[in-house]
């Protein structure tokens, strides 16, 4: 009997699309951010000014205001692509 009901429990079940399933991405602020780099969140305001700085969120977009966020992901893939080789910079 108890199958019976846990079988019909799982057809009624509403499943989450598979893009939901995986673990959620984090998002930092300007302060979390500079706490994981060690940079100044001053520079990472200039960053986002200029050009310069890892990519992020603007979540009123449109305006020069409101809360921004930046991917963990993509702070982190933005730290990878400015890692130098010491070998490289003496020989090349």
């Amino acid at each position: 009997m108890q199958t019976i009901t846990q079988d019909r429990a799982r057809e009624g079940a509403i499943t989450s699309p598979k893009h939901l399933q995986q673990p959620m991405e984090r998002f930092l602020t300007t302060g979390q951010v500079a706490t994981l780099t060690g940079m100044s969140e001053s520079y990472l305001e200039k960053g986002r000014i200029y050009g310069y700085g890892p990519p992020f969120i603007r979540l009123r977009p449109g305006s020069k205001s409101g809360a921004i966020r930046y991917r963990l992901s993509a702070v982190m893939r933005w730290l990878e692509e400015r890692q130098c080789n010491p070998e490289e910079a003496r020989h090349g």
